[in-house]
C-alpha cells in the first residue's frame, strides 16, 4: 500500500512540476561555501543551471562531474551553477562540496521550500533558467549518454558538452 500511495504522490508532484516558460520564484539561500546568502535575483539578466541534489543520492555522486565541467565554463556568456542541497544539514553538505571539490555556490535548502515550490520529484534535478529567470528546461536523474536527444543537444549547444564524455548509464530517481 505504501509503494502505491507513493507512486501517487509522484504523479501529483509531476503533474505540477514546474514547466518551461514559467518563472521561479525568488529565494535566498546559504552558500555552505562562503556561508553568504545567495539570491536568485543576482542571476536576473544573465540565467543560470539550478542543481537539486542530496548528500545521500548516488545517482547525484555520478552526476556531480557534469555539474563541475559546466561551472568551469560559466563566464559572460554561459550560464553559472548553483548547486541546492535538499534536506541536507550543513555539515555533510559541506563535506561533500569539499570531498567532490565543487568550486561554485552550493546552497543548502534545509526545509526544501525550493524544491518543493517547484514540485521537482526527486534528485538529481537540473533545472535551467533564461536571464528572465524562466524554466528552459528541466533534466531529471542522471545525465548520461543514454539521456533524451534533446538533453544531450542542450549540453552542446550552451556548454559545448558531447554525449561521449558523460557516464554511460542513465535512470530517474525519485527520493
Amino acid at each position: 500500500m505504501k509503494k502505491e500511495v507513493a507512486a501517487l504522490e509522484n504523479q501529483v508532484r509531476f503533474s505540477r512540476m514546474v514547466r518551461v516558460g514559467q518563472a521561479v520564484d525568488p529565494f535566498e539561500l546559504e552558500d555552505v561555501t562562503t556561508n553568504k546568502l545567495v539570491n536568485l535575483a543576482d542571476y536576473q539578466g544573465r540565467g543560470v543551471l539550478l542543481v537539486f541534489f542530496s548528500v545521500n543520492c548516488k545517482y547525484c555522486h555520478q552526476d556531480v562531474v557534469l555539474w563541475q565541467r559546466i561551472a568551469d565554463q560559466s563566464d559572460s556568456t554561459h550560464p553559472p551553477v548553483l548547486a541546492i542541497a535538499v534536506g541536507d544539514d550543513a555539515l555533510s553538505v559541506a563535506q561533500h562540496a569539499r570531498q567532490h571539490e565543487l568550486l561554485f555556490p552550493v546552497l543548502l535548502d534545509l526545509d526544501k521550500k525550493v524544491f518543493n515550490g517547484m514540485n521537482l520529484p526527486g534528485t538529481p534535478t537540473k533545472v535551467l533558467l533564461d536571464k528572465d529567470l524562466r524554466v528552459v528546461r528541466v533534466w531529471l536523474g542522471l545525465t548520461s549518454q543514454n539521456s533524451a536527444p534533446a538533453d544531450l543537444q542542450m549540453l552542446k549547444q550552451i556548454w559545448d558538452i558531447e554525449a561521449k564524455d558523460l557516464p554511460i548509464a542513465g535512470a530517474i530517481q525519485i527520493q
